[in-house]
């Protein structure tokens, strides 16, 4: 027996014939998919950087929040008078928690986040021990979008807001 005496099966000769027949994609369907992929990413990258952007702005308005409610407990429980003092005129990139009139701590906002401005008397939030503030607005922006941090001068209250308060 010789091999070339051997004929293939049905099934295997169907298979090869099949096999053969398949096709791969051109180079012009290959170069047609990849510039619509590209112009897709290109739609896509700038939407991200302004939800980047604006995420920026609501982290740095949240962590403002959690300051401002530090130093209210603070004035509580250690019957102080501890301050917040912002940074409206100079660099408009940080503000100040004072807890006993000295030093401080400087809290700098992520790149590209401002303060834009306050109405508080010189800049600055107080508590007195009884946990209530001189109420005021602060404005935050990335220069696209503002935010708005309200602290109710009555109950101390900190709300962040789209829009300034009346």
């Amino acid at each position: 027996m010789f091999v070339e005496n051997i004929k293939p099966s049905r099934e295997v000769s169907a298979l090869a014939v099949k096999h053969f027949h398949q096709r791969g994609f051109t180079l012009i369907e290959l170069v047609i998919s990849i510039a619509i992929m590209g112009i897709l990413c290109s739609m896509i990258i700038p939407d991200f950087n302004s939800t980047f952007e604006n995420y920026k702005l609501e982290l740095a308005a949240k962590r403002l929040v959690q300051d401002i409610y530090f130093i209210r407990q603070t004035a509580i429980s250690e019957r102080k008078y501890p301050k917040i003092v912002f940074d409206v005129l100079n660099t408009q990139d940080n503000y100040v928690i004072k807890v006993d009139g000295f030093g401080g701590k400087k809290v700098t906002l992520p790149k590209g986040v401002f303060l834009k401005w306050t109405n508080f008397t010189d800049s600055t939030i107080t508590f007195a021990p009884s946990g209530a503030p001189n109420g005021g607005t602060i404005a935050i922006t990335n220069n696209k979008k503002s935010l708005y941090v309200i602290v109710s001068p009555v109950t101390g209250h900190v709300r962040i807001g789209n829009v300034p308060p009346d």
